[in-house]
């Protein structure tokens, strides 16, 4: 979900954290935007994004158009959404057992690979 406001603490995270209870309430799988994403950590403008979601801030007349770095960072959180998607559907629907359903962390798979590796 990205989300715009009027001013830099006009609601854009109470905006998202608001929505989640929609988005689970349907059963969906929220992904927020990771601190991965350097340019959420930005001290040299005021930009929108927190760890909630892409946002942007639009100006109290809607006069400003989002910023490259919140571009990205809507980038980066739809291919983090996009990756989390494909591993999901790799992985197969899930159970009653839960026995199909297991997430790998990054961690797993940093394991998997040097044991295949090796």
């Amino acid at each position: 979900m990205f989300t715009s406001a009027g001013t830099q603490h006009g609601g854009q995270e109470a905006t998202i954290l608001s929505f989640h209870i929609t988005l689970l309430h349907q059963g969906m799988i929220v992904a927020g935007l990771p601190y991965s994403f350097e340019g959420q950590t930005r001290s040299d403008e005021i930009t929108g994004c927190s760890p909630y979601g892409a946002s942007t801030i639009a100006g109290s007349s809607g006069e400003r158009v989002p910023t490259e770095n919140e571009l990205a960072g809507a980038r980066f959180q739809g291919r983090y959404v996009a990756t989390i998607a494909a591993k999901l559907v790799r992985q197969g629907p899930a159970t009653e057992e839960g026995s199909r359903f297991k997430m790998r962390t990054r961690c797993e798979e940093d394991e998997t690979r040097k044991e295949t590796a090796s």
